[in-house]
């Protein structure tokens, strides 16, 4: 059975199965962690089932503080690579994450103060990076995606303050970067590009090695050098016509048909001004992993209650069934004990009546 309450919510339309499916390496609500040196292999052939992408990974954390995670080499997963949850002050350096089902990187769930540096995720069936719901004032430094299915950095819902630096992004099927297509009030924003190499990116989708959508705003992309595949017709970046305020300063673009796309309205006087990456994370940007954190707390005392009645509930039960079986018990002795005394006051006045009788036939005789 289950020993703590679910992170999820499971309704009977999702058609729901329990199976045995877990990470390789789990911490739930641990401190002060460093996993160092480790080999993993994910089997992921002879894997029976995965685990969704927000629930689980070869390496996951959830609801933790100030971890390390260094020179892990994992391949094979059937789920993503690294991922954490609800997380804070995480450091994941000089790490590879390859052949996995799902993203090789997914930090979420309002996971805030993160560093990833000199990390690797290539050949993944989904994204190389994935930046999941609220993930913010990460910067991930010298770090390498390539040959991913989908792209090479996926950022997102209320996904802001990053900062991606000196990293090579190559080969994948999708764009090289991707500010995905989220709306206000989730939208993108305060995140930075720099020094980047993006190549050869967007090979089966995409509108160009950068696309940045929806109503994300307040970004830059600085120092990059951006390259497209020859015979392809891709933009070095595109920018869909609700975005706002998006800086490109620096850039060395090729081989890219345009360049830009993009309205230039779109593209400010001045570059805008924000700060981002875990060196500008302050005590008040983790305002809401507090909430979540007393929130878990409250929920797993309230888990506790309830298990700690029904155990009580159940020696209740026990005691009583055994008060039962006691009286069942002794019922069943006194039933026997009387029936004794009966079986003998039956034979008793059996033998007085057959004494009668004999009597009775001497007299008749005589």
């Amino acid at each position: 059975g289950l020993d703590h309450g679910l992170h999820s919510d499971v309704h009977a339309d999702q058609e729901p199965v329990l199976v045995t499916a877990f990470p390789l390496v789990y911490g739930l609500g641990v401190e002060n962690v460093v996993l160092r040196n480790l080999t993993l292999d994910g089997n992921r052939a002879e894997q029976p089932a995965g685990i969704g992408a927000c629930r689980g990974a070869a390496v996951y954390f959830i609801g933790s503080r100030n971890l390390e995670v260094a020179d892990v080499k994992e391949r094979g997963f059937a789920g993503e690579g690294l991922g954490f949850q609800i997380c804070r002050d995480v450091r994941i350096l000089r790490c590879r994450f390859v052949e996995n089902a799902g993203n090789g990187y997914h930090p979420g769930a309002g996971s805030t103060g993160a560093l990833f540096e000199a990390c690797t995720a290539e050949d993944n069936d989904a994204a190389g990076f994935f930046f999941c719901v609220r993930a913010n004032h990460i910067t991930v430094r010298d770090c390498t995606f390539t040959g991913n299915a989908a792209c090479g950095v996926s950022v997102g819902t209320r996904d802001c303050n990053i900062h991606i630096t000196g990293c090579h992004i190559a080969g994948n099927d999708g764009p090289g970067i991707l500010i995905r297509g989220t709306s206000r009030p989730v939208e993108v924003h305060s995140c930075r590009v720099s020094r980047c190499r993006i190549e050869g990116n967007a090979r089966e989708r995409g509108q160009g090695q950068i696309d940045v959508l929806g109503d994300a705003h307040d970004l830059a992309f600085v120092d990059n050098e951006i390259v497209g595949s020859a015979g392809q017709k891709r933009a070095g970046v595109y920018l869909a016509p609700t975005t706002e305020r998006i800086w490109l300063e620096g850039n060395q673009i090729e081989s890219c048909s345009p360049a830009v796309i993009g309205d230039p309205s779109t593209l400010p006087a001045k570059v805008p001004s924000f700060e981002c990456g875990v060196e500008a994370v302050q005590e008040v940007h983790y305002r809401h992993l507090l909430i979540s954190r007393h929130l878990t707390a409250i929920k797993e005392r309230l888990v506790k209650d309830v298990y700690a009645d029904f155990a009580e509930q159940k020696r209740q039960v026990r005691r009583e069934f055994k008060q039962l079986d006691k009286y069942i018990h002794e019922a069943i002795s006194r039933f026997f004990e009387n029936y004794g005394n009966l079986a003998s006051c039956v034979k008793e006045d059996h033998n007085i009546a057959e004494k009668g009788r004999e009597k009775t036939e001497d007299k008749e005789r005589m």
